[in-house]
């Protein structure tokens, strides 16, 4: 007995000892708002290590240990919540949607982020901020949104390229653009054409539907960008598209339908006055007039022929929805703009296909496809003399549109296109087809070890052919002319990566990333052209008895990457993050192929207010990060080996097949190397509805990737090297404000500003160049920098010059002149700024700069009920723009068109200060580049005015209907005298900036639009 009591006691002990030890625990985790259940989430029983992931219903078991009683419970995009076990077995657990702007979850690059446990650079932008908004490209969002991103959309033409500068200008040569990845794939980005048209480039993010998109992340700062390594010095764009959740299926229809037109004209002479002043002009200077009758002269407004009301359109219809094994997004969207220049339209059909499946708790499944088709009609453009708005404004008034015969009228003199033809006879047709896509694997090997692989594909097709008949300048000189270009680039991406999360103690929290990379771009082309048509209605190549021209090339580039990053946080106030990436470039020589990009950054969270909603002070954080990344981008699309030796083939010598050196090899030619420093606040207030964000930073780019000029007697022209530096300093603020969240009437405010200080620092041997029109390079002044003579005054007597050019000839002999042997009363007086004597070029000097002196943008939003207004500034000040179309517009020395302000120029009967002679040549040049022709760019513009109502769901039951009204570009508020303060003639040149040369201005667009859910 004693025995077998014994034994139970024991085994009766050993069971409350082992119940003690191990208890289990189920339950299941759904959504607060509507109760649907959550896969995914992430179970940690606290201190402990022990985690499970939830299944696809929410369901989730657990074995706990004694002293081990609070559950973590946390999910992306859910707040975290910490759960007390007790004595229960089984338990249901609701995750609320992180509302703050602090839970937010952040992309930051191969994985997400809270908000408040950033350490880097960051700036968010939703797809709520733009759906109202007529948009072509991704990169038009990022305009006035974002601190520090300063994007300049320089051309009114359908599809055309924006320049984007984060934290400034760069590089110098190479390209300073930002890197854009679409859902993990780095995406094509630039001009793929083979057409100079001018200033005005094609842009590849334009074959991207802005509407489906769900957000962008701005990585800014080293600390932020370095996971990208060797691209990340510009600045890293993430994307990403809408996905499909959990839940019974959505489907929305969304249309707009607008009309667009140019905001100003520019005041010209009539006809008379314009053969008025070509007589003059000519008798000023010696000449006999040319024009007997000027007031029978008649007026041809040319603005008017070429500008018109443009539609502009778009039709999308998606679908989501899914349960928690499979989740689906489906979308297709007619996109179509008319441009507001004759003979511009673009066109594009896009379908996405976005699938997320959970093959299991553990496995998961993910595809982004999305296919697009675009059809361009494009028409020479900016910085085109013969471009059709170049035209517009060369061709005087006097010139009919046609002749009497029906037959288009032409520039007397032969130089000037007639616009009209130009836009309506030339056959420009432009097609794109394009494919991006990628997809993933993820497994989860426990709560706290995560492997994913991402296969991403980006494959770009572009279709060009051109066609000039008789009736155009080009085709008349040819008997027709015309040229097709087929190009493809194929881009493909493979990466793995391997996460590791932890909480230890309740006390740090550890999360390590370390993967690789493998990425490779192939570029070819086909190119043929012909003269010489049997007329204009066959427009085949093959019909031209002339072939001009048949080329064939391509390129290559890869690069192969391993990357890592530790991210600590102690008691979630410490929290520090390094990274660390090598990258290995084909365009480099093997021995400087690779280079290592460490960065390093420290966060301290001075107060979080996380149980204390009401009060003033929310949240405090302070942040430092300091590192390296690189820039590699260098050379053309035929050309991705900047520093290996070329050869050419194909080249006739006495007719033989040879081969030509095209490139001078440079085995040491390495990386652009960006060093950053970047100090940080972040604040909240008032229960975190006023929340602010400040940066300082110092970025120096050292290392320059650029062309130094060669004697020729060496046999090349150039030779690539790393010469120069550069330095951005600036200030950021980002400022966003939620008025009254709970009542009927809501405010929301965000505002952002930034002032950024570019300087070049270092140049090949100190040597400044001039660049683009009025561009100078110079050691400690910023890129985009002006160039030239200061203007004094005007002549008004001949004894004025005569008793210049006799102080000159004092000092220099007796064939010496001030300015010019040819000056005259009304010619304009330049400074001598030397004190020389004379006018040289030793007298120029540095007049301005495009670059502002500070920018931003201020939204802001107010709902009522059904009832919600936006309202949009962008803004810029202290930027300065050289009007070369004004230079032209007052040149007074051509036949070209003239505008009404040349009325005021000086005669000997009315003496003018300040608009100079009408004189046949320009002998005195006073259009040579000065400070006249300089303007100031600052301006303040209501980017957006949305205006929409929203029926209630009582209203139409399960059905969602919005209504609104947009005005885009409505008002502009600057002393620029050009049609647009907004400008950049070569969009794809860092080193010009700032010029306006015939550029087309950005529409003024009126629209209506339904918004539709059921």
């Amino acid at each position: 007995m004693r025995l077998t009591f014994t034994i139970h006691l024991f085994i009766s002990l050993l069971s409350v000892k082992l119940l003690a030890q191990d208890q289990l625990i189920k339950g299941n985790v759904l959504t607060q708002e509507d109760n649907q259940p959550l896969a995914g989430v992430n179970v940690v029983l606290k201190g402990s290590g022990k985690g499970v992931v939830t299944d696809a219903n929410g369901h989730f078991s657990l074995t706990a240990s004694p002293g081990y009683d609070t559950l973590l419970v946390t999910m992306l995009g859910r707040r975290p919540s910490a759960v007390a076990v007790g004595n229960r077995t089984t338990m249901t657990i609701y995750m609320v949607l992180a509302t703050t702007f602090l839970d937010e979850a952040i992309v930051i690059g191969y994985g997400s982020q809270a908000r408040r446990e950033l350490t880097g650079s960051f700036s968010s932008i939703t797809s709520q901020q733009f759906s109202d908004i007529p948009m072509l490209s991704p990169d038009q969002a990022l305009q006035g949104r974002a601190a520090g991103v300063l994007v300049t959309q320089s051309s009114g033409t359908p599809a055309t390229s924006l320049k984007v500068r984060i934290r400034g200008t760069n590089s110098l040569n190479a390209n300073a653009e930002p890197l854009y990845v679409v859902d993990g794939m780095p995406v094509n980005t630039g001009d793929f054409s083979g057409f100079y048209l001018g200033g005005q480039s094609l842009n590849a993010l334009s074959d991207l539907n802005p509407a489906d998109i769900a957000s962008i992340q701005i990585l800014k700062d080293a600390a932020a960008a370095a996971i990208y390594g060797s691209r990340a010095s510009n600045g890293v764009v993430l994307i990403t598209t809408k996905r499909g959740k959990s839940g019974p299926a959505t489907l929305d229809i969304k249309a707009y339908e607008g009309v667009q037109k140019v905001p100003k004209l520019l005041d010209m002479l009539t006809g008379p006055e314009q053969e008025v002043l070509l007589n003059e002009q000519r008798t000023n200077v010696g000449l006999p007039p040319i024009y007997p009758d000027p007031a029978s002269a008649t007026t041809t407004n040319w603005q008017r022929e070429v500008f018109r009301t443009a539609p502009i359109r778009e039709y999308t219809l998606s679908a989501s929805g899914g349960n928690q094994q499979t989740r689906f997004f489906l979308s297709g969207t007619y996109f179509r703009q008319q441009g507001i220049v004759l003979g511009s339209d673009y066109r594009r059909g896009s379908v996405r296909l976005n699938l997320d499946h959970q093959f299991s708790p553990k496995l998961q499944f993910g595809t982004s496809l999305t296919l697009s088709r675009a059809l361009n009609n494009r028409i020479n453009g900016d910085n085109f003399i013969n471009g059709v708005l170049g035209s517009a404004l060369f061709l005087g008034s006097h010139v009919p549109v046609r002749n009497t015969n029906g037959s288009y009228a032409l520039d007397p003199f032969g130089s000037v296109a007639n616009p009209v033809a130009e836009g309506t006879e030339t056959q420009f047709d432009s097609r794109t087809n394009r494919v991006v896509g990628t997809a993933f694997a993820e497994y989860r090997f426990s709560p706290a070890l995560q492997w994913r692989t991402n296969i991403g594909v980006d494959n770009l097709v572009l279709k060009e052919d051109v066609f000039y008949p008789t009736t155009t300048l080009n085709g008349s000189r040819a008997n027709g002319s015309g040229r097709s270009d087929y190009r493809q680039n194929f881009n493909w991406l493979l990466e793995s990566t391997l996460t590791y999360s932890i909480v230890i103690r309740q006390r740090h929290s550890l999360t390590a990333l370390v993967g690789a990379g493998w990425q490779t771009s192939a570029f070819e082309t086909l190119t043929a052209s012909a003269t010489n048509f049997p007329g204009n209605s066959i427009t085949r190549l093959t019909a031209g008895s002339v072939k001009t021209g048949a080329s064939s090339d391509g390129a290559t580039w890869a690069l192969t990457s391993f990357f890592s990053r530790l991210q600590y946080a102690f008691r979630e106030k410490l929290l520090i993050s390094a990274t660390l990436r090598a990258d290995g470039s084909s365009r480099f020589n093997q021995d400087r192929q690779y280079g290592v990009f460490p960065v390093g950054s420290i966060g301290w969270v001075l107060y979080d207010g996380k149980g204390q909603p009401n009060a003033l002070l929310s949240f405090l954080k302070v942040r430092a990060s300091y590192g390296l990344t690189g820039n590699a981008n260098m050379g053309t699309l035929t050309n991705q080996a900047p520093a290996l030796g070329l050869f050419g083939v194909g080249r006739s010598y006495l007719q033989q097949t040879s081969l030509v050196p095209l490139q001078l090899a440079n085995p040491t030619l390495s990386w652009e190397k960006t060093r950053e420093l970047n100090l940080g606040v972040d604040l909240a207030l008032i229960a975190n509805r006023l929340s602010l964000s400040a940066n300082y930073f110092i970025r120096r780019t050292n290392d320059l990737l650029q062309a130094r000029q060669l004697p020729l007697t060496s046999g090349f022209s150039q030779i690539n090297e790393n010469i120069g530096s550069l330095q951005n300093r600036g200030v950021e603020l980002e400022v966003s404000f939620v008025n009254r969240p709970q009542s009927q009437w809501q405010w929301q405010t965000s505002f952002n500003l930034s002032s950024i200080s570019n300087t070049v620092t270092k140049l090949y041997g100190g040597t400044p160049f001039s660049v683009g029109y009025a561009n100078w390079v110079q050691e400690g002044q910023p890129v985009g920098a002006f160039y030239g003579s200061q203007v004094a005054r005007i002549f008004q007597t001949q004894a004025e010059i005569d008793a210049l050019n006799q102080a000159s000839q004092a000092i220099y002999g007796s064939t010496a002149f001030y300015q010019s042997a040819n000056t005259r009363p009304g010619d304009i007086q330049f400074k001598d700024l030397n004190g020389d004597g004379r006018i040289t070029s030793a007298d120029q000097t540095v007049l301005g700069s495009a670059q502002p002196s500070f920018f931003g943008g201020l939204a802001n939003k107010l709902t009522y009920r059904g009832l919600d207004i936006s309202l949009f500034f962008q803004f810029t000040y202290g930027n300065d723009i050289y009007n070369y179309t004004r230079s032209v517009g007052e040149s007074m020395g051509s036949q070209y068109g003239q505008w009404t302000s040349v009325r005021d120029r000086w005669t000997p009967e009315r003496p003018s200060t300040s608009m100079p002679r009408a004189a046949q040549g320009n002998p005195n040049n006073n259009t040579r580049i000065s400070d006249r022709f300089i303007e100031d760019g600052s301006f303040l513009r209501i980017k957006n005015l949305s205006v929409g109502y929203t029926l209630r769901m009582s209203q139409l039951r399960k059905a969602r209907l919005r209504l609104y009204g947009t005005a885009q570009n409505l008002l502009t508020f600057t002393r620029y005298t050009g049609y647009d303060p907004e400008v950049n003639t070569l969009t794809d040149q860092s080193l010009v900036a700032g010029s306006d040369f015939f550029v087309i201005p950005q529409a003024r667009t009126l629209l209506v639009g339904i918004q539709l859910g059921f």
